[in-house]
């Protein structure tokens, strides 16, 4: 999976710390190295959700039919 909404996994960023600005953990005595941090309890949750674009745009007939479609494709995958 190659979710990288609010998700540590690919935040190649702050793994890096390289950004426009410096980034504000750069201001600690002591920089904690995050291209070591392990999450495996988390990634194994995020491994199995699902990730969707949700727009306040949206209408009350446009949510439904994003429901109805997401119910007939997890039908399918589910059997």
């Amino acid at each position: 999976y190659d979710n990288n909404w609010h998700y540590l996994r690919r935040w190649d960023h702050l793994k890096k710390l390289t950004a426009p600005a410096r980034l504000p953990v750069c201001r600690l005595s002591v920089c904690p190295d995050y291209t070591r941090v392990k999450t495996p309890v988390s990634d194994a949750i995020i491994g199995r959700t699902i990730s969707m674009l949700i727009k306040l745009s949206w209408s009350e007939a446009d949510i439904d039919r994003r429901i109805d479609a997401m119910t007939r494709t997890l039908t399918g995958l589910l059997g």
